[in-house]
């Protein structure tokens, strides 16, 4: 069966079905998956993401060497049958908006600090032509690049902060034998 990546075909897929049983597994596809994890989550659906190369050695350790839609479709399903009877596949937790949104500023900020790395690598090796022009963009990129690594962190940390609040309905200081103490986030 093949549906488009959007919420009116998600729901016709689970129209008539007792959906409540199953649990939904399919392969990461970098983010390809995310629209019908959220909405199989917010339905209270089981939903499983599985490594897609795991899922590759899987199927060749079984012997299914071709590779097709129907192929990968069944031995998803026998991958996650085996995981599960072993108690090695994780089904997905619902996650709040601000749980999503502080995931996706740790990515990012992992991506901004690669990028520093790699652009702080070719300032030091740049000999090629015009290398002083070069180097020096480079030079202000990077510092472009490092002021904004300090402002993700404050806006990650008061994101946590505001979830743990709202999550666990604490006040952040607390008594503790007469000591006022901070809670930890």
């Amino acid at each position: 069966m093949t549906i488009k990546n959007e919420a009116s075909a998600f729901k016709k897929l689970i129209k008539n079905r007792v959906v409540q049983s199953l649990c939904f597994v399919m392969e990461a596809t970098g983010g390809y998956e995310k629209p019908l994890v959220s909405f199989l989550l917010t339905e209270n659906i089981k939903v499983a993401v599985v490594n897609a190369k795991r899922v590759r050695d899987f199927a060749n350790a079984m012997g299914a060497y071709a590779k097709n839609d129907r192929i990968d479709a069944t031995m998803i399903r026998y991958y996650a049958e085996t995981a599960y009877a072993k108690g090695r596949m994780q089904l997905r937790e619902p996650r709040s908006e601000v749980e999503q949104r502080i995931e996706a500023l740790v990515k990012r900020r992992h991506q901004v600090v690669e990028q520093r790395a790699v652009e702080q690598h070719r300032q030091r090796h740049d000999t090629g032509f015009d290398a002083a022009r070069t180097r020096q963009s480079l030079q202000q990129r990077n510092r472009r690049v490092s002021r904004r690594c300090p402002l993700q962190q404050r806006q990650r940390q008061k994101n946590r902060q505001t979830h743990h609040l709202r999550r666990e309905g604490v006040n952040p200081f607390r008594s503790i034998h007469g000591d006022t103490q901070c809670e930890t986030l």
